[in-house]
């Protein structure tokens, strides 16, 4: 039996609503993830290239 009207549209909404708070927790996540990488990277560099 096929779910119609106002209880649909709810359902829909909420999942929608987290699926986007799920793709931008992992976009942050994954935006910091590299962050951190490049400077653990730079600050490997730094000595790196006085020697």
């Amino acid at each position: 039996m096929p779910i119609m009207g106002h209880e649909w549209d709810i359902i829909v909404h909420m999942k929608f609503t987290e699926f986007h708070a799920m793709s931008y927790f992992n976009a942050l996540n994954t935006l910091e993830n590299t962050h951190a990488l490049g400077r653990s990277l730079v600050i490997f560099k730094i000595p790196a290239s006085r020697s």
